[in-house]
């Protein structure tokens, strides 16, 4: 019966094992409430923090830098050596201007300078309409993984920044939405800059949360998922285990050997 018992406990260890990957997040703006639901350790930073430096982090997450302090050449050093260590940085809305190289005539909100990190022109950035539906494009790509499609978030995608004039041979564009006149406008997107990652929301993803399950898994999957760069997060976005299926088999093959095992000792008695 011990056998039975220790195979048992065994296999819902087995079945139980985290997969989850915590990931050690700066955030400059708002999410940070969020971010820490899927077990991430979180820090959110002061534009002093910024500029100082935030290479001990492994993802930076940026948000409306207009509704706090701002930006700052400081800040754009200090998130270019980032890159340079292979980290990731996320943005939401209108952090996407602080990235690209040039601004619109139409730009809603900005807080400059740009980094111009990126060829391209940032504009717009008000009100298309609320709920409008952002199309994904690319259903395989793991930053839309588990997302409906359309993804329609409400107040969350409701305000869009466009990007024209980025170097599509750098940038992957994975969802899109229709506003100011044109079809298609990147909404989603994501591209290497030397070993560092960047994954642009143009979109208000970050106005529902915490609450918004769509855009929690949306935000969580941009933070961790994968994208074919080289640094740090050039890994699977979870700890290798077994699928649910092969774990199910492990169990129940666990169980079966232990039933054997028992009836031996039973027959020898």
């Amino acid at each position: 019966m011990k056998i039975v018992r220790s195979l048992a406990i065994a296999a819902a260890v087995a079945v139980a094992a985290p997969s989850a990957l915590a990931l050690n997040v700066a955030v400059y703006g708002e999410m940070g409430q969020d971010i820490a639901t899927h077990g991430h350790t979180v820090t959110v930073l002061s534009l002093a923090q910024l500029e100082s430096g935030i290479n001990s982090f492994d993802v930076l997450v940026m948000g409306h830098p207009s509704d706090g302090e701002g930006f700052s050449s400081a800040a754009c050093t200090s998130v270019s050596n980032f890159l340079g260590a292979g980290r990731r940085v996320v943005t939401e809305w209108d952090a996407v201007f602080n990235l690209f190289s040039a601004v619109g005539a139409n730009i809603y909100v900005n807080s400059p300078p740009q980094c111009s990190f990126f060829s391209g022109t940032v504009d717009r950035g008000s009100i298309v309409g609320t709920n409008t539906p952002v199309n994904i494009t690319q259903p395989g790509s793991p930053l839309v993984a588990g997302l409906p499609n359309p993804i329609q978030l409400g107040g969350g995608s409701e305000f869009f920044y466009q990007v024209t004039g980025f170097n599509i041979s750098i940038w992957t564009v994975v969802a899109t939405y229709d506003g100011w006149g044109a079809t298609g406008n990147a909404a989603i997107m994501s591209a290497c800059l030397g070993p560092g990652t960047v994954v642009v929301g143009v979109f208000d993803y970050g106005d529902v949360l915490p609450g918004n399950a769509t855009s929690s898994t949306m935000l969580n999957n941009f933070i961790t998922q994968p994208v074919g760069c080289t640094g740090i997060l050039a890994l699977p976005s979870t700890i290798p285990t077994l699928s649910e299926w092969a774990m199910l088999v492990l169990a129940g093959l666990l169980l079966a050997v232990g039933a054997v095992a028992l009836r031996r000792r039973t027959t020898r008695r």
